[in-house]
């Protein structure tokens, strides 16, 4: 099984310009994926910096229709 932080690695690409596409910038993970404690039930957090200028109303909800569906392999 593929541990989440290596599944973020190998979305990285995916990720940034989304984020970037909806005013965040500075995506950082923290939390037990970060500190590599992760857990079968842990989740992925994020600490995002965010253009007020550029984002929606209804961000971050918005940005997830710009993610495809990712499950863990």
């Amino acid at each position: 099984m593929m541990k989440l932080q290596q599944l973020l690695q190998s979305k990285r690409e995916d990720v940034l310009p989304v984020a970037l596409r909806h005013g965040a910038f500075n995506l950082r993970v923290f939390g037990s994926v970060a500190r590599g404690e992760e857990t079968q039930s842990s989740d992925i957090d994020l600490l995002v910096d965010y253009d007020l200028q550029k984002i929606s109303p209804w961000f971050p909800g918005d940005a997830l229709d710009g993610f495809p569906r990712y499950t863990r392999l």
